[in-house]
């Protein structure tokens, strides 16, 4: 039986990833990285080892990581507050000023909740129980 002919459109194409990820463990460990833990740092970057030899796609361009293990944004899960979704970024958009890549991180979210429900979406970056932009009295 001969090989499929492989062309241009049905070469390997990098593939968008988004990991369901517990939001209180990846926030726990996201608190000890910041200390500056090797063992948290190690954790973090285990969690990407089973897309390890994939091309993995850019959550906001979808050009491919050139990167590994990439760089993610984490992000609250729309649908389930106890989670959190991690996506990777290439090297360009992992350099975006943070303001601008959390602004086009949350056209995606929109768009992305629109698509599935038809319905907009406010999304707010605050972690679940909190209250910013109110002051208590």
């Amino acid at each position: 039986m001969s090989q499929p002919r492989r062309t241009r459109y049905n070469s390997a194409m990098a593939e968008l990833v988004l990991l369901s990820l517990a939001r209180a463990e990846i926030a726990k460990l996201h608190r000890t990285v910041l200390t500056g833990d090797r063992d948290a740092v190690a954790a973090i970057e285990a969690v990407w080892d089973d897309y390890r030899g994939r091309a993995l796609a850019c959550f906001l361009c979808d050009r491919e990581v050139s990167e590994f293990p990439p760089f993610a944004v984490i992000f609250g899960d729309i649908a389930d507050p106890a989670k959190a979704v991690a996506a990777p970024l290439c090297p360009d958009c992992r350099d975006m000023p943070q303001m601008l890549r959390w602004n086009r991180c949350i056209k995606m979210l929109k768009a992305m909740h629109k698509a599935r429900t038809g319905r907009d979406l406010h999304y707010v970056l605050a972690p679940p129980g909190r209250s910013y932009g109110r002051r208590k009295r």
